[in-house]
């Protein structure tokens, strides 16, 4: 297949869900040589689509069927990315119809970057790349990285991310506005841990301090001792020439 071919994919198939894929970019088109695959559920999705002045938002889903606990989005110059967690599974006609829709109501024309189709999901399919590849992910992983202002999360209705696949990728949770409350016992453990780290490396840096400051103090009084009895000698020497030249004459 040329990257032309490639580039002008139309949908993405996959497997499970949930665990840790890849992104499946076959072409999804009706072919002798590419048998059609039947479409899968699914609760993971990434949409790339062109500027309309909007994200799309969970308001915007749930108006149309669709419910989404975590809907994540961010834009460059010359497309929008969104990365959607629904509650329930759903199948890619589902999406081509909200998008479809949303078109018609907001304006929003899904739109592909090349190399990977307007509607992507996970897939552990041959020849698929890993999720932390894809364009939408990636991009989406920077700006909140970046705290770049295009950057939008939504996770459970809030305006934060603090869960799921996008978070779990940098592990920032001490750097991201996440109240404590809201987040789940093993971001927690996992924030305790790194707290602990910082602890060890912090008391470590201490300790060298303390060696240093006191390696200081004694070249200090060292230094003092000196001056001291630097001065001693040249009193003691000129109390000596003083009394050489008194002999003299």
């Amino acid at each position: 297949m040329s990257s032309n071919e490639q580039g002008s994919a139309a949908l993405a198939t996959g497997t499970s869900p949930d665990e840790p894929g890849t992104i499946d970019v076959a072409t999804g088109t009706s072919s002798s040589r590419i048998p059609k695959k039947e479409p899968t559920q699914k609760k993971i999705w990434m949409l790339t689509y062109c500027p309309a002045g909007t994200y799309i938002t969970v308001e915007m889903l749930k108006k149309h069927g669709i419910t989404a606990d975590e809907c994540h989005s961010t834009c460059d110059r010359v497309m929008n990315y969104t990365y959607l967690h629904l509650e329930k599974r759903c199948r890619i006609p589902a999406i081509e119809k909200f998008l479809a829709a949303a078109q018609r109501e907001y304006g929003i024309i899904k739109n592909e970057v090349f190399g990977y189709d307007c509607i992507g999901t996970k897939s552990n399919g041959p020849g698929s790349v890993k999720i932390q590849d894809h364009v939408v992910f990636k991009m989406l992983v920077a700006h909140s990285k970046e705290r770049n202002p295009s950057f939008s999360p939504c996770t459970d209705g809030d305006s934060v991310l603090k869960r799921g696949h996008l978070f779990h990728a940098h592990e920032t949770i001490e750097h991201m506005s996440v109240p404590l409350e809201k987040q789940s016992k093993i971001q927690l453990v996992a924030y305790a841990r790194r707290l602990e780290e910082r602890l060890k490396s912090t008391e470590a840096t201490e300790r060298e301090l303390h060696d240093m400051t006191e390696i200081y103090m004694q070249v200090s009084r060292d230094r003092t001792n000196l001056r001291l009895e630097n001065q001693s000698l040249r009193l003691e020497n000129a109390a000596l020439k003083r009394k050489i030249g008194d002999l003299e004459h």
